[in-house]
């Protein structure tokens, strides 16, 4: 395990002294990812453990997730489907805790397009 001065510490595969293959990075804040990695970045399918519970798991490229990913936030909202830049962006399903969900169109990190939002009652918007 290599360990970095800002108390950071990474366990994992190396090549030419970057971060490579499979691996798991600790960071100070108390989060977690571990996945694959290529030239010091998250590249490839990966899981970011968030310390306030929340939970990454997807496709990551050059460190955000990037194509298609679930996010489980903190308060057990849950998104599902396709991201760019690290956002929901394209199309995806985002179920509420309350038990409903939104499926449609996302773009930049907002409903954008066609889409429907079912309520728990079952009403359809």
């Amino acid at each position: 395990m290599f360990s970095y001065p800002n108390g950071e510490k990474y366990e994992g595969n190396w090549i030419n002294g970057e971060k490579f293959g499979k691996g798991t990075y600790y960071y100070a804040s108390g989060d977690k990812y571990y996945g694959e990695w290529a030239k010091n970045k998250k590249n490839g399918n990966g899981v970011l453990q968030y310390q306030n519970g929340a939970v990454y798991d997807g496709e990551w490229v050059n460190d955000k997730p990037e194509n298609k990913g679930e996010i489980i936030y903190a308060n057990k909202d849950k998104y599902e489907g396709t991201f760019l830049n690290g956002k929901k962006h394209g199309k995806g399903i985002y179920h509420y805790c309350s038990g409903g969900k939104y499926k449609g169109e996302w773009i930049h990190d907002k409903k954008h397009g066609y889409g429907v939002i079912e309520y728990v009652n079952g009403d359809k918007y």
